[in-house]
């Protein structure tokens, strides 16, 4: 029992043979976390700066960069810059995006967008905003700081398709992000407009998809279908709706005006003019004309620049200017306004019509047969006006004023319709002015007076002839009454049916055979006269 006691007191000692195996459970924590730092290192990228105007949606450690819907990166910091007026977004990418990085890559915040026809974004609702990021067409280079886009880009590079510049006077309803149509069918959209101040005007990038980019020629015309168009004009009441995607967010048509013939393709870039509306892109592109000046001395209210010039309903040309000048010694004004008409128009037939190749030829000796230009109302509604050019070779006519040398040719004009009413009018109210009004009236009232006295004097007359009025009706009326019966007789009588005039139709038939009788034998007589001595 001591003994018991004695060992249970005393330690037991054993002898250490090598170091504590404890020490392998911070080691192999480290030898981990080496490995992870290794990784992590290893599966580094470079390190990107991109400058933003409006970081709004972005967090630091949690925004994601991505590259066709895969994660590419991470934001890393958020800074603002040196002159407080942007943000310097600081990321990480993934080992292997360095080959995405080139000096034309474009990165953008993906964030919710709602603007007029288009929603975009809406999937950052549930996982917030991040980076879209869109490799360039160059080589991979060294360029790691970038400026992002405010606003997504409306094609990416690498979409197959070919570029094309547009200019106008207007942006009208165009924007970026808006369609472009062929033939009603979207088959592109505007990457991009700029105003250029220096040319004065918008110029306009869109982009149109393969294979549909080969569409446009050298003879294409491109017009604005944004919206629809409502015009009052000379022509009518016009009403054109390119798309419902048009009327909503504004787009871009082109095609090949009637007639014309496509061309050759053109290049990657080439630049076109966008007109208003199709009607004058197909009246504007590639056509040839001559420019006349008609001179108008009636009022030209009504008349616009574009309104149609026509000959017996056959569109020619259009108005291009209408302007006002005067004479500096006469100080008389004169109203110049251009026209053009298309050539071949005016096409010949028969004879040889390289007689008839210039055309400003024909119309000149149109013009000394008697072609004149006038103003005719196109719309009572509106009072819109247009000219039209007709014949007429005895009619006053205003050509070119003394000692004027106009630019073109000049088409002499006349007044017609509402123009020459009110001129007659006008002319006809000048004569009554001239007429001595108060003279003629002086004698009017002279007249009455002795008509007046006149009647009263033949009332005294015939006033003896009252008391024997009613036997004198009484007489007439009898001999009236014998009157009608000596007509009725009469009328039996020469009525063709009655038999006095059936005998003498007859008696008129046999008077003519003896007439004709006579005559033979005077003539036989003249020609054989020894027949009197002789006889046959």
């Amino acid at each position: 029992m001591n003994d018991l006691h004695e060992l249970a007191a005393s330690p037991l000692q054993t002898k250490q043979r090598g170091p504590s195996l404890i020490w392998l459970v911070p080691l192999l924590a480290l030898l981990i976390g080496a490995w992870i730092a290794w990784q992590d290192w290893s599966q580094r990228g470079p390190e990107i700066e991109i400058l933003f105007q409006d970081v709004k949606g972005l967090e630091e450690g949690k925004s994601k960069i991505r590259f066709l819907s895969l994660d590419v990166g991470l934001v890393t910091a958020l800074e603002l810059t040196d002159d407080l007026r942007q943000v310097r977004v600081r990321a990480q990418l993934k080992k292997g995006a360095e080959r995405y990085l080139s000096s034309d890559s474009r990165f953008w915040v993906v964030r919710p967008r709602v603007a007029l026809g288009q929603v975009s974004g809406l999937e950052t609702l549930l996982s917030g905003s991040f980076i879209e990021m869109d490799a360039g067409n160059g080589q991979a280079d060294d360029q790691r700081a970038f400026v992002g886009l405010e606003q997504p880009p409306a094609v990416s590079i690498h979409e197959p398709g070919q570029v094309f510049g547009l200019y106008a006077d207007r942006r009208g309803s165009v924007s970026i992000g808006s369609g472009v149509f062929y033939r009603n069918i979207q088959v592109g959209l505007v990457k991009d407009l700029s105003l250029r101040p220096e040319k004065q005007r918008v110029e306009f990038e869109i982009f149109l998809r393969q294979p549909f980019d080969r569409l446009v020629t050298e003879n294409t015309v491109f017009w604005n279908a944004g919206g629809f168009n409502l015009s009052l004009g000379a022509e009518g009441v016009e009403l054109a709706i390119e798309s419902l995607e048009s009327l909503v967010s504004g787009g871009i048509a082109f095609g090949l005006p009637k007639g014309v013939e496509a061309g050759a393709p053109v290049a990657d870039g080439a630049l076109f003019e966008l007109y208003a509306s199709e009607t004058l892109a197909a009246r504007q592109r590639n056509r040839e004309s001559t420019r006349y000046v008609l001179y108008f001395t009636d009022s030209v209210r009504g008349l616009a620049v574009g309104a149609p010039v026509e000959f017996s309903g056959i569109r020619l040309g259009e108005v291009l200017s209408i302007g006002a000048e005067y004479d500096s010694d006469s100080l008389e004004i004169r109203i110049p306004v251009t026209i053009e008409i298309e050539r071949g128009r005016f096409r010949p037939t028969g004879g040889n019509p390289e007689q008839s190749a210039d055309e400003r030829l024909v119309l000149q000796a149109l013009v000394e047969r008697g072609l004149r230009a006038s103003l005719k109302s196109g719309n009572l509604l509106t009072g819109s006006q247009f000219v039209d050019l007709v014949f007429m070779p005895e009619s006053d006519q205003q050509a070119a004023p003394a000692g004027v040398e106009p630019p073109h040719p000049v088409i002499p004009t006349v007044s017609t319709g509402f123009n020459l009413l009110q001129q007659r009018i006008t002319s006809l109210v000048a004569r009554l002015d001239q007429l001595p009004i108060e003279r003629i009236g002086a004698n009017l009232d002279k007249s009455m007076l002795e008509l007046n006295t006149s009647l009263v004097s033949l009332n005294a007359v015939l006033k003896p002839f009252g008391e024997r009025a009613a036997p004198m009706a009484q007489a007439l009326e009898r001999t009236l009454e014998r009157t009608s019966k000596v007509m009725a007789s009469a009328d039996k009588t020469l009525n063709p049916n009655s038999q006095l005039q059936t005998q003498l139709l007859k008696a008129l038939e046999e008077f003519s055979a003896a007439s004709k009788a006579i005559r033979d034998l005077s003539r036989f007589i003249e020609r054989n006269p020894q027949a009197l001595l002789l006889g046959k």
